[in-house]
């Protein structure tokens, strides 16, 4: 009862949190929709705060929302153990990825929290490097199914990325024992050994964890700091002096690389075959990003356009376009082109549409 207390107050403070700060973004002069977008500062510092309070602190909050879904969903599996809970359970699971990779490509911040350990590589291990770990994932369940002895105290907070994450609970919720991608073997397991539960639910607890952590870094302190990472960011005075803009358009364009070098439309979610609408996920996020909602001219694309980078704008619109068609049709060759582009558009045509010197080499992000 304690523990449900302590996520009510947690869950109320943030819906407090959230609300504050919407209110303060609309009381500072919320700009209307046939407001004039001016190549300023104050233009691409307006978008740049858009971004922050419309597109990634959201993205946090949903994906933390998606992550108690789980848990909720592993607690009535585990309780029921019928093929509809199960089935239930593998829903909330592709929920939860697609709202991971929302958030993903804004890959800084709380989610790069450490610099030896940071949050992501344990909610995404194949992220760091494109290692695929579903061997190793599957090797340490069964090697735990085979023991005797409980789980020893503090054994899911201790556990290396290699064997956790995203990855830990897709394998737990669309694989049996024995390999076999089948309901009722995947419901023999869960019921030839109540350590599958508890491994499922000791998964769900740290991925909530994680997901927590990331939107109080956002929202309240970053770091065990007094300062929320938004005021941190929206300040332009991050830890390592990097100008916040910079800061974001690299991450974006570095997890663009990673899509393109990783191929990782055909490697990731492969046991519950979802990768097409995880990657639509992450380009309709990086669209918004760039174009914003529709509801208001202050974007990237927009403050580019007024300051006279009219053909740059275009070719970024008509490449985010490209890519969303090859989504549709599902054609990884004309996928893999078109992020091509777009990361080109992200080294070149965005920095300069926005005047801003990136001054840095890019890579994909190991």
């Amino acid at each position: 009862m304690k523990g449900k207390f302590k996520k009510m107050q947690m869950s109320l403070k943030l819906k407090l949190i959230i609300t504050a700060m919407v209110v303060l973004t609309n009381s500072c002069g919320g700009s209307r929709e046939n407001d004039p977008v001016e190549p300023t500062q104050a233009s691409l510092q307006k978008s740049l705060q858009q971004v922050v309070d419309e597109r990634i602190v959201p993205a946090a909050v949903n994906f933390k929302s998606a992550a108690d879904s789980y848990m909720e969903s592993a607690d009535t599996f585990c309780a029921l153990q019928d093929e509809s809970a199960l089935q239930q359970l593998q829903q909330q699971w592709r929920q939860l990825n697609e709202q991971w990779y929302r958030l993903v490509p804004y890959n800084f911040g709380p989610l790069k929290n450490d610099v030896v350990f940071p949050n992501y590589m344990f909610i995404d291990g194949y992220r760091l490097r494109g290692t695929n770990y579903s061997a190793t994932v599957q090797e340490e369940i069964a090697r735990v199914l085979a023991q005797t002895e409980a789980l020893p105290e503090h054994y899911f907070e201790n556990l290396s990325f290699q064997k956790g994450g995203l990855l830990a609970l897709e394998i737990l919720s669309f694989v049996a024992a024995d390999g076999v991608q089948s309901d009722q073997e995947i419901l023999f397991s869960y019921f030839m050994s109540s350590k599958r539960c508890e491994l499922l639910i000791g998964h769900a607890q740290q991925m909530q964890a994680r997901a927590e952590s990331l939107v109080q870094g956002w929202l309240t302190d970053f770091n065990s700091g007094s300062t929320s990472y938004r005021q941190l960011f929206l300040n332009d005075k991050l830890p390592d002096d990097t100008p916040s803009l910079t800061q974001l358009l690299t991450a974006v364009q570095e997890y663009l690389d990673y899509l393109k070098q990783r191929n990782v439309v055909t490697t990731v979610a492969k046991f519950s075959n979802y990768s097409w609408p995880l990657v639509a996920a992450s380009l309709q996020e990086i669209h918004t990003l760039l174009h914003g909602n529709g509801k208001d001219q202050f974007n990237f694309v927009a403050v580019m356009r007024s300051s006279g980078h009219e053909q740059e704008a275009a070719t970024v619109t008509e490449n985010t376009a490209f890519i969303l068609a090859s989504i549709e049709q599902k054609n990884a060759s004309e996928f893999a082109v078109g992020v091509s582009l777009l990361d080109g558009n992200f080294k070149r045509e965005i920095p300069n549409g926005l005047d801003v010197d990136l001054g840095i080499t890019f890579t994909d992000g190991d």
